[in-house]
């Protein structure tokens, strides 16, 4: 289990808030068509060196879970493109680094009659 800062789980919560804001205003426009995309992605991969140590090299298999959502929407006056994903991993052998948020990725774009604005975190 990952250990969380209140400052991480902040960002992580303002990352979620924006996305949110962006999928209301995109649903409050007349006009508009906006598409939701689930995604998933599971993955297996095979590690001959899962802590990168030259001394003592840790084979494992790391199991990963991907979910994901993007919004694009779109009217006369803007353009909104904007997603989420986050990776879920689990270690056959080394469970001390099962993490469910080990990696985030937040990112998007907004135009609005000739003003652009976007986004990237993880």
């Amino acid at each position: 289990m990952a250990i969380t800062t209140p400052h991480t789980r902040s960002s992580r919560l303002r990352l979620l808030g924006v996305v949110s804001l962006l999928t209301l205003a995109a649903a409050a426009q007349a006009q508009q068509a906006v598409t939701l995309l689930p995604s998933l992605t599971l993955s297996t991969t095979s590690d001959s060196n899962v802590l990168s140590s030259n001394r003592a090299p840790q084979p494992d298999v790391v199991e990963r879970v991907t979910p994901g959502l993007r919004i694009n929407g779109r009217s006369r006056l803007w353009t909104l493109a904007a997603g989420f994903t986050v990776d879920a991993e689990r270690y056959e052998r080394h469970p001390e680094l099962n993490d469910t948020l080990s990696r985030q990725l937040a990112d998007g774009l907004f135009i609005r009659t000739g003003r652009t604005v976007t986004f990237r975190a993880t």
